[in-house]
């Protein structure tokens, strides 16, 4: 995911704007999005933790390496 200018985006470059929830808006950069792997009842959605935004793709994939 990518952050530019309080937006996020996906690799596709959809705007994802549901994801947003409790993130800091302020900064651009490249987001690793976490899915909990918690079984979630029918009808509830996931929620996802982002983590960053770190100044390059190359950072964030690091950061995601070590998040596994």
């Amino acid at each position: 995911m990518q952050m530019v200018q309080g937006r996020l985006f996906d690799g596709e470059w959809y705007e994802r704007t549901e994801l947003l929830r409790g993130l800091p808006t302020e900064e651009s950069g490249y987001c690793v999005v976490v899915w909990t792997s918690e079984p979630v009842q029918p009808g509830q959605s996931v929620e996802p933790i982002l983590v960053g935004p770190f100044p390059s793709a190359d950072v964030a994939l690091q950061r995601a390496k070590e998040l596994r």
